[in-house]
């Protein structure tokens, strides 16, 4: 309960005390700033406790008022969902958004891992997760169907998150974490790539070696690029995993 957000005006040394966002039940939340200084939070909640909400939520506020400055003006809109999950979807978390030259945001979020030990054949209702387009900014956003990825893997793209980043040389690079029944948040990082800003995207290719399967764990905004353009991908291994 009661998601808040804080400032720090010394590198993180000291902070300011919270300004709430959400009162209620919220799970998974981000933050972004864009070009005009306005200050996105995004999170998941629902009316009780859960363990990624059943809404997908922003909220919209400026540094004015964060700071509580009166020499600006303060800006803040109540928060809106903009993304409730579906009836017949498993609950989805760990969404990730780029933003394209144009100005569109695309963003993209696994289906979230059901039960332990459900049959494949049920997950593999979902195999990827949607893709989502917004042209307003964020205000609104527009479900494009499944990504159009072909998933020649056993698994599905697990709970851990996605990334999608914008590379020096112009594609959106989408990472993805294979979900094995059996290996409790084990799964090899999946990479593909877009160089048509989301509309197609190349084969998904497995990083890493496959026996190290069950020893992984890859959560969302996990893509980092190098100055050189040498991607790399930071994972959790579990020591002693089988």
């Amino acid at each position: 309960r009661n998601l808040s957000v804080r400032w720090s005006a010394d590198d993180g040394e000291t902070w300011s005390a919270g300004k709430t966002l959400e009162p209620g039940w919220s799970m998974y939340s981000d933050i972004a700033v864009t070009p005009a200084g306005t200050i996105l939070c995004f999170y998941g909640n629902g009316p009780k406790r859960d363990f990624a909400g059943d809404r997908l939520t922003v909220a919209r506020f400026n540094l004015a008022w964060l700071r509580d400055d009166a020499s600006h003006a303060a800006r803040a809109e109540s928060a809106r969902i903009f993304m409730p999950h579906g009836r017949d979807r498993r609950d989805f978390i760990g969404p990730h958004a780029v933003e394209l030259p144009s100005g569109d945001l695309l963003m993209s979020a696994p289906w979230g891992r059901p039960p332990a030990d459900t049959a494949e054949l049920i997950v593999n209702r979902h195999p990827v997760p949607n893709l989502y387009r917004s042209t307003d900014h964020g205000r609104t956003w527009n479900d494009e169907g499944p990504l159009p990825v072909r998933w020649p893997f056993t698994g599905y793209v697990s709970d851990g998150g996605v990334t999608l980043r914008r590379l020096a040389d112009g594609r959106i690079a989408l990472l993805m974490h294979r979900h094995v029944i059996g290996f409790k948040g084990g799964g090899l990082p999946v990479i593909c790539f877009s160089s048509d800003d989301g509309r197609t995207w190349t084969e998904p290719t497995l990083i890493g070696d496959p026996a190290d399967d069950a020893a992984w764990y890859v959560m969302n905004d996990r893509l980092v690029q190098a100055r050189s353009g040498r991607l790399l991908v930071p994972v959790a291994r579990a020591l002693g995993a089988e």
